[in-house]
């Protein structure tokens, strides 16, 4: 499934494309979490740059030593755990990944994404970054736990699949499992109707927070979505991808028109 829905969209849109333009770096450093920091503390992290032209091995060795296998299990993972297990990955595997924040929550709960590519730290010509944003809405919990899986898989695969392999040495691909932590915090396992954990702290539907291409969005700005907004403005993603959960729908950016009846936003 991960190959077919995940890996085969990125394979299609980077495969035998010229991406020459520069990918510009983030302003300022990056927020990303330090890797000898393994104490299982969520400690404040330490500031590194994304600048510098170095190159880092892909070649790494799974480190036997950890007392803690390097394992996800199929379960549903809470915001101290998803952060417990991104942080294991970016310590087990420092060449394929990179950790860091966009923002915070209204709540102050750090709004992670994971860089899984040969090159974790840098913005290189010609190797396009994309991105996958899931569980925007808290309780539409699949998203969240296939993109920690996704990353599992990539980092796990990497010396063994040589599609994997193509991916990370010729792409960026960051992932971020959660966009409303707050709501997923407050969702109940069983529970698939209502409206418990679906909006962020302050009861805002941060899919219906973002600006409209035909419409005025009067909606007061959440943080999570200026976050994101932000960082798009940082990045230049050449493919992007949103998660939901509940129902089969597939919606592209500005798929609406000037007199839609339900107006789908442009995120």
């Amino acid at each position: 499934m991960f190959r077919f829905v995940f890996l085969a969209m990125i394979f299609a849109r980077t495969s035998g494309q010229d991406f020459g333009l520069l990918q510009q770096p983030l302003n300022g450093d990056l927020i990303v979490w330090d890797t000898q920091q393994d104490d299982g503390d969520l400690s404040e992290p330490e500031q590194r740059s994304q600048s510098g032209t170095s190159s880092f091995s892909p070649d790494f060795v799974f480190d036997t030593t950890q007392t803690d296998p390097y394992f996800l299990d199929w379960s549903y993972h809470k915001y101290d755990s998803m952060t417990k297990f991104l942080r294991k990955t970016t310590s087990t595997f420092p060449n394929l990944t990179a950790l860091y924040s966009i923002g915070k929550s209204v709540q102050g709960r750090e709004l992670w994404v994971m860089v899984v590519s040969t090159s974790p730290y840098e913005h290189m010509i010609g190797k396009p970054d994309i991105k996958y944003v899931s569980n925007m809405h808290g309780n539409e919990a699949i998203s969240r736990e296939l993109m920690l899986h996704l990353i599992h898989y990539l980092v796990t695969n990497y010396n063994k699949d040589h599609y994997v392999k193509w991916l990370l040495d010729n792409t960026r691909i960051h992932i971020m499992p959660s966009m409303n932590p707050d709501g997923f915090e407050i969702s109940k396992e069983g529970v698939c109707e209502g409206g418990q954990g679906r909006y962020n702290a302050r009861g805002f539907d941060l899919n219906r927070n973002f600006p409209d291409y035909f419409k005025q969005n009067n909606r007061k700005t959440q943080p999570e979505t200026e976050a994101v907004k932000e960082w798009l403005a940082k990045i230049q993603f050449v493919l992007s991808g949103n998660l939901h959960g509940g129902a089969l729908v597939a919606s592209y950016p500005f798929d609406n028109t000037p007199n839609a009846l339900y107006p789908i936003p442009s995120h």
